[in-house]
């Protein structure tokens, strides 16, 4: 697996701690932070694209655009259309 499988696969399971109450969604963000520091500079892949998303949905809801129900909605439509890459 390489690192950036295994990256989206670790979103994915992060997420889901999140979205079923595991942890809370500060930690999810700090954790996120730290693991997709510039990933924004990087090439364009599924990867970059998912934390974009991700990243926006969490500023829209940061800046008062999505409740917290909104944004967990969202998170779980993403999670649910995301395949775990295994290559």
């Amino acid at each position: 697996m390489t690192a950036s499988s295994q990256l989206h696969a670790e979103i994915c399971v992060r997420f889901r701690h999140y979205l079923s109450g595991k942890s809370t969604l500060e930690q999810f963000r700090e954790w996120f932070d730290v693991e997709t520091w510039g990933l924004a500079a990087e090439p364009d892949s599924p990867l970059r694209r998912m934390a974009g998303t991700i990243e926006l949905r969490l500023a829209e809801f940061t800046n008062g655009h999505l409740t917290e129900e909104d944004l967990r909605s969202l998170l779980q439509a993403l999670v649910q259309r995301e395949p775990v890459n295994k290559s």
